[in-house]
């Protein structure tokens, strides 16, 4: 008898045992639940704001396109003004080399007026006002130049100045592509690591329902060892009786 009693005190013990463990198996369930709720919004926030970026990269890459076209355009309005600078440099340089032998004709014509004495007092004059306009013409063919000059170095520093531009706008793309390929990577791990908290969550509900029925089986058990414990009592009792 002493050893049924013996056993049933450990099995009340080990129900006991089973009752607390279920419990604590169904608060840790209970935490884990709260815990995959809480990382899944977290989660959320942090899908919402890689789209939020995903978006605004987007956005800036479509404004990047469309400074690299103005870019392009700007340059080759550059190039034709360097061109058409060019042509009038020319030309400026031929009006020049007119306007010299202008003058030099003028001056020789004003030597034979001279010479001419009275005769040739009015073609003095006019020859006077030739070899002025001569000259006019010569600064102005002189001031052309150093204006085409300035423009030219202008369009050839603007033109450096776009390629350094260009190549600052190459280096914005080649980022917001590193960025996109980082957000995707980041959607791609958020998606792995919400399918791994819906597992904890499955396997959180499923712990908690083992352990409402351990601590069922267990409230089960300590009912039977109650029972069985006050047969042994009884059985006992009579035994003492009879002796």
């Amino acid at each position: 008898m002493d050893d049924i009693s013996e056993s049933a005190k450990h099995t009340n013990e080990a129900s006991n045992f089973i009752s607390n463990a279920g419990q604590e198996l169904a608060q840790n369930a209970a935490d884990n639940t709260q815990v995959v709720t809480e990382s899944t919004t977290s989660i959320a926030k942090m899908n919402e704001n890689i789209e939020s970026l995903d978006d605004k990269t987007s956005r800036v890459k479509q404004k990047v396109q469309g400074i690299v076209t103005d870019m392009e355009e700007m340059k080759q309005s550059m190039a034709n003004l360097k061109n058409s600078s060019n042509s009038i440099f020319t030309i400026n340089e031929t009006i020049d080399s007119i306007a010299a032998q202008t003058n030099m004709l003028a001056l020789n014509a004003a030597v034979e007026a001279a010479r001419a004495g009275e005769a040739g007092a009015g073609f003095a004059v006019v020859t006077e006002e030739i070899r002025m306009l001569a000259q006019k013409t010569a600064e102005a063919a002189t001031d052309i130049r150093e204006m085409i000059a300035e423009n030219i170095e202008k369009a050839e520093a603007g033109a450096e100045v776009s390629k350094e531009i260009a190549g600052q706008v190459t280096e914005l793309e080649s980022w917001i592509g590193d960025v996109n390929v980082v957000g995707e990577e980041q959607m791609r791990q958020l998606e792995e690591l919400k399918g791994n908290i819906s597992k904890i969550s499955d396997t959180s509900d499923h712990t908690a329902n083992m352990a409402e029925k351990n601590a069922a089986t267990s409230e089960e058990l300590q009912g039977q060892m109650a029972v069985l414990k006050t047969a042994i009592d009884d059985i006992n009792q009579k035994a003492t009786l009879e002796v």
